[in-house]
């Protein structure tokens, strides 16, 4: 897995907030303006956004259309921590989202975002670890020399219920 420890910026929270949709909206700009004095959330061209990632330890994945969104595989690949809202009311096959294994959850109401933050930043080890294991599973489910027999094997198993 991509060394986690060494990237020099602590933090990417890169999105848009010029929905039409509040429901879309809300949580980033509520996010955007939370982390306003710490960084800078408006959104790169792809090349500067994937460099970013790459340099970053933590990389934060606000509600987009949907729980779960583009940019969670995103740094699920780039092997950097996902701090993302709860993810405990849903079940996903591949099982990518276990919380402080996989990723790490944050209220939906934000207000212990700041202090997750924080965690992440002091705890290298944990964060680490978690970067390393949310890798470690999406790249087993996509791109490993066996992912189309795993895929095929939980195809047939749900087939056969």
């Amino acid at each position: 897995a991509p060394d986690n420890q060494t990237r020099a910026k602590d933090l990417s929270a890169r999105f848009g907030v010029s929905y039409s949709r509040e429901t879309v909206r809300y949580q980033r700009e509520k996010i955007r303006d939370l982390l306003s004095s710490r960084l800078d959330t408006r959104k790169l061209n792809r090349r500067g956004y994937m460099k970013e990632l790459r340099q970053s330890k933590i990389v934060l994945a606000p509600f987009g259309w949907g729980d779960i969104t583009l940019k969670d595989f995103e740094v699920f690949l780039t092997g950097c921590m996902l701090p993302t809202p709860s993810m405990e009311h849903l079940e996903t096959w591949p099982d990518f989202y276990t919380n402080g294994v996989t990723y790490q959850s944050f209220k939906w109401d934000l207000s212990d975002l700041e202090k997750k933050i924080e965690w992440a930043v002091e705890n290298n080890k944990a964060r680490k670890d978690i970067a390393s294991e949310g890798h470690h599973r999406y790249l087993q489910h996509t791109s490993n020399a066996n992912a189309g027999e795993i895929f095929a094997t939980h195809l047939k198993n749900v087939l056969s219920t």
